[in-house]
């Protein structure tokens, strides 16, 4: 009986576990969501990968920008599979970015890359810059400190 009890409790705190996930599944209607959600404000989307050594460069650039301007905007998407969520949570609490918007793709990623930039082929990392009046900005590569600065700043003006 005891074991029978043990074994319940480790199996309820497994399904505890596996639900506390902070990164959500990105599908069509989570993106527009998203996009809707936030169109009030500057924002930057950042699409990466875990097998994109540019993209891990990346991260540590927009740690620094976050720790240095906590109140901009930041939403990550990686390209990764569902599979790889906590891969991907161990890595941004590395960076420390856990307490921003996580996303990853779906399974349909073709379709879901085409329904957010038609001109968009895949490469990361990938990042489009938002400001309430115009629509989105598409930046191939790694960014830099001073675009992130540049790019905020823009938008207070």
């Amino acid at each position: 009986m005891r074991r029978l009890i043990w074994v319940l409790l480790l199996c309820f705190f497994a399904q505890v576990r596996a639900s506390d996930h902070f990164v959500s599944v990105l599908d069509e209607n989570a993106y527009q969501s998203i996009l809707q959600a936030s169109h009030t404000q500057p924002f930057l989307i950042v699409f990466w990968s875990l097998d994109c050594p540019p993209c891990i460069e990346e991260l540590a650039t927009l740690r620094r920008f976050h720790r240095d301007y906590p109140q901009k905007k930041i939403i990550f998407i990686s390209i990764d599979s569902v599979q790889q969520i906590a891969e991907i949570e161990t890595l941004m609490e590395q960076y420390g970015l856990q307490n921003l918007q996580q996303w990853v793709f779906s399974e349909n990623k073709r379709r879901l890359r085409y329904s957010i930039d038609p001109s968009w082929y895949g490469e990361v990392p990938r990042s489009y810059f938002y400001l309430p009046s115009h629509p989105g900005r598409a930046f191939s590569g790694r960014l830099s400190y001073s675009q992130l600065t540049g790019w905020f700043n823009m938008a207070e003006n």
